[in-house]
């Protein structure tokens, strides 16, 4: 009893308003592209991170449109604040708490089974695979 006490002391894992601000345990992990034939970069979501890697604007092709590269405008190389929630994930960057991404996660095939995450940007999708 003594140490369940201790415990709930010390481990809150709501945050003001009573939501759990953590990723769903099937995000958590390395994710990267499954074509990434035009931009380069990689996610890694931990238990309320995430790490933006690459996804940099000079890999938009000449005359391509900007706006369709993924995560643009949101800090690369350092782990944000950040959770999942209702199909969408929140990333708190530069102190403001940004606007929903919304994403579709799936689990394809049998065996091995394929975990992927797929987000729009620009009006173009783009679908990431777990790494093992």
């Amino acid at each position: 009893m003594a140490v369940f006490l201790m415990s709930s002391c010390y481990f809150n894992f709501e945050s003001e308003n009573g939501a759990n601000n953590v990723f769903s345990y099937d995000l958590r992990g390395t994710w990267e592209p499954n074509d990434d034939s035009i931009y380069k970069g990689s996610l890694l979501i931990t238990y309320n991170r995430i790490t933006i890697n690459g996804f940099l604007a000079n890999q938009t092709p000449s005359g391509g449109d900007d706006n369709k590269r993924p995560f643009r405008g949101i800090t690369r190389n350092i782990p944000l604040k950040a959770y999942s929630e209702d199909g969408k994930i929140f990333i708190e960057d530069m102190g403001s708490l940004l606007n929903g991404i919304n994403y579709t996660y799936s689990k394809v095939g049998i065996w091995p089974q394929q975990e992927l995450l797929r987000f729009s940007f620009g009006g173009s999708d783009f679908t990431f695979q777990k790494q093992k």
